[in-house]
Parts: C-alpha cells; sequence; structure tokens
C-alpha cells in the first residue's frame, strides 16, 4: 500500500513539474501532425485529378487532330504547289503530320508521361491502343505517298497493279468517312482511356 502511495506521489510531483505551456504546445504539435497528414491526402487526390483531367482533355484533342486534321478528305496544295504537280498530295499529308507531332510530342505525351508516374503501368496498355491507331495511320500515309510511288519503278505490270491497289487501298483509311473501320476502332481505343479517367477524376470530386 505505502508504495502505491508513492508511486501515485511521483506521478503527481511529475506532472506538477509540466507547465500549461508545455501541454498546449504537445497538443498544436498533435493537431499540426493531423492536419498536414490531411493536406497530404487532399494534394495527391489533386493532383490526381488534374493529372487524369489533363490528360482527358489531350488525348481528346489528339483524336480530333487525327479525325478532322490528318484524315480530312478536302485536300488542297501546299506551297504553291499545282494540282497538276503528282507530289502536292503528299505534302499536304507531310505539312498535317508534322502539324500532329508538333502537339503529339509538346503537350500530349508530357501528359501521358504524368499519368503513368502517378497512376502506374497499369494505365499503359490504353496508351499503347491509341499509340498503335497513330502508327497505323502513319503507315497509310507512308505506303501511299513514299513507298511505292512511281510507274517506273515496276517492271512488271501485274506487280504495279497490286502496288496501286495497295496505295488506293491505304488512301482510303487517310479519308475519314462516318463509320468507317479505322474510326471505329480509334475511337474505341480513346474511349477505353477516358472510362478509366472519368473514374479516377470521379473520386476526387
Amino acid at each position: 500500500m505505502i508504495l502505491i502511495q508513492e508511486v501515485y506521489c511521483g506521478i503527481w510531483e511529475l506532472l506538477s513539474k509540466v507547465s500549461l505551456y508545455t501541454v498546449i504546445q504537445l497538443g498544436l504539435l498533435v493537431v499540426a501532425g493531423l492536419a498536414l497528414n490531411t493536406w497530404r491526402k487532399q494534394l495527391h487526390g489533386g493532383n490526381e485529378y488534374q493529372t487524369a483531367f489533363d490528360l482527358l482533355l489531350r488525348v481528346r484533342q489528339l483524336e480530333k487532330k487525327i479525325q478532322k486534321e490528318i484524315r480530312n478528305p478536302f485536300l488542297r496544295p501546299v506551297n504553291n504547289k499545282s494540282f497538276d504537280d503528282w507530289n502536292w498530295e503528299r505534302e499536304v499529308y507531310m505539312s498535317r503530320f508534322n502539324d500532329f507531332y508538333d502537339f503529339k510530342n509538346k503537350f500530349y505525351d508530357e501528359a501521358v508521361l504524368k499519368s503513368e508516374i502517378l497512376f502506374g503501368k497499369d494505365i499503359e496498355l490504353f496508351f499503347k491502343n491509341i499509340e498503335d491507331r497513330i502508327v497505323e495511320i502513319r503507315m497509310a500515309y507512308e505506303v501511299a505517298y513514299k513507298i511505292f510511288r512511281g510507274r517506273d519503278k515496276y517492271d512488271d505490270e501485274s506487280m504495279y497493279r497490286q502496288y496501286a491497289e495497295k496505295i488506293e487501298k491505304n488512301k482510303e483509311l487517310l479519308w475519314n468517312q462516318d463509320g468507317d473501320n479505322y474510326s471505329v476502332r480509334l475511337r474505341s481505343a480513346v474511349k477505353a482511356l477516358e472510362e478509366v479517367l472519368y473514374k479516377k477524376m470521379n473520386k476526387k470530386i
């Protein structure tokens, strides 16, 4: 009994030496720690929302540039070329692709990189599907206007007709037509990414 009383007396003596100021300081430190943790969570959530929003904006701009600019079926000569120059179509598409890649390199690729850092590698598959569509449309241009150009390159008439058909087929891929196969596949790839981004944005609202 005496031992317990001595313990209580020791505790009371210790507490009596702790000033009210010290207690307040300790309380403020605890509150500050909780506030900092909450702020960090809010900051992370805000970053996720902004990153998802920025990427959503860029991917829609990317799709629009492919469909409304690169695949625009309305063609007219650039750089003072005339319609009589067979090379003018190639230069039109070259100019369109240059503008497209300028946008992609400056804005879209940066948004993709930020999202990969924040969301992890699980989202990379969605980017690959879109990138595949970009490579496909670029190859259509290369085949139609650069690789197999010129009748004099082919000694065999049947071989020339084969390549000519291939050229026309790839030209059609460069023309945006309502509901065409390429448009459907591009929209599907973009939509899949959009759904993921909307989910991340809704969680942070």
